[in-house]
């Protein structure tokens, strides 16, 4: 079969598109005293998955490569713009992760997708407990938590979607605001 993407390439201009969101979900808050702390929300990390015969992105429909649909989300990424069919649910963009599958059509993944370590569902997430991005991230409970300097040495702690991670005091309790 002809290769209808560099997925090399492609990954790199992703890589790039996650750059700019990266880190972007930091909030400021002010506290007691006038101190200020800094709080990561959980981003989202959407898997953009090729395939032999199409690409699928997160929870949008799958495309096959010949599409119009499939072309204008290759030369998005390629021209280094979000994907047109994201703005409206992620208008400051949102982090991808792309999946290789390009040895499966997406017809014979399907029926095997349960047993995909990566993908979970039709595709739509990642599977609970991949680690992303190096290690920085983990999917954790169908959620995406960034992994602190703790939790890499083996005291990780469960967090949610709008849990915050404190940056100044590293044994507060998770409860705690």
């Amino acid at each position: 079969a002809e290769e209808l993407v560099d997925l090399q390439v492609m990954s790199s201009r992703v890589a790039e598109l996650n750059g700019l969101v990266e880190g972007a979900r930091v909030q400021r808050s002010g506290g007691p005293g006038g101190a200020i702390y800094a709080r990561f929300v959980a981003e989202e990390i959407l898997p953009l998955t090729f395939f032999q015969d199409g690409v699928k992105l997160g929870p949008c429909a799958f495309q096959f490569y010949h599409s119009r649909a499939a072309q204008q989300l290759i030369q998005d990424i390629m021209d280094g713009y979000f994907p047109y069919e994201l703005k409206q649910d992620y208008p400051d963009g949102v982090m991808l992760k792309v999946i290789d599958r390009v040895s499966q059509t997406f017809g014979a993944w399907k029926e095997n997708a349960s047993h995909d370590r990566d993908l979970a569902g039709t595709g739509d997430r990642l599977a609970v407990g991949k680690v992303l991005n190096g290690g920085d991230k983990v999917v954790r409970g169908g959620e995406i938590c960034k992994v602190r300097d703790a939790a890499r040495s083996g005291r990780a702690r469960s967090c949610g979607p709008e849990k915050e991670v404190s940056l100044l005091v590293p044994t507060r309790p998770e409860k705690d605001p």
